[in-house]
């Protein structure tokens, strides 16, 4: 019986041993982990993501909420302006909108021309091209 829990002990050693080992290395990352997440404001966007979700997906009742509605207006605002288009303050909703609209197609009617004018030059090219005659 003595035996048994001799090795019981020795066994029980070596399995805090193999933890302790991975623990040291543990430690240090959940510490580099976290103080990542507080210098990018992680956490606060995580809280704020996951408050909207559940006001969402709440009851009818809580969804008509003229409080959740602003709310929601600022998370697209704000997810716009990491996007580069930001609203003046003197800007309305709808002016705003139109702005916005503006923007994109001329993107949109730039990258058209680059890629058409990109493939009429190819094929230019390929067709205005002197072959060997063999």
């Amino acid at each position: 019986m003595r035996a048994w829990y001799a090795r019981q002990q020795m066994r029980g050693r070596r399995w805090m041993r193999s933890w302790h080992n991975r623990i040291s290395i543990l430690i240090p990352l959940v510490v580099l982990v976290f103080l990542t997440v507080l210098r990018f404001d992680a956490l606060s966007a995580m809280l704020r993501r996951w408050w909207v979700t559940w006001q969402v997906r709440s009851a009818k009742a809580a969804r008509s909420n003229p409080h959740l509605a602003s709310k929601l207006y600022a998370e697209l605002l704000r997810m716009l302006a990491r996007r580069g288009l930001i609203r003046e303050v003197s800007q309305t909703p709808l002016e705003f909108a139109a702005a916005w609209r503006r923007r994109i197609w001329r993107r949109r009617s730039g990258v058209y021309a680059a890629l058409r004018t990109h493939s009429l030059r190819r094929r230019a090219l390929r067709y205005h091209t002197i072959t060997p005659i063999a």
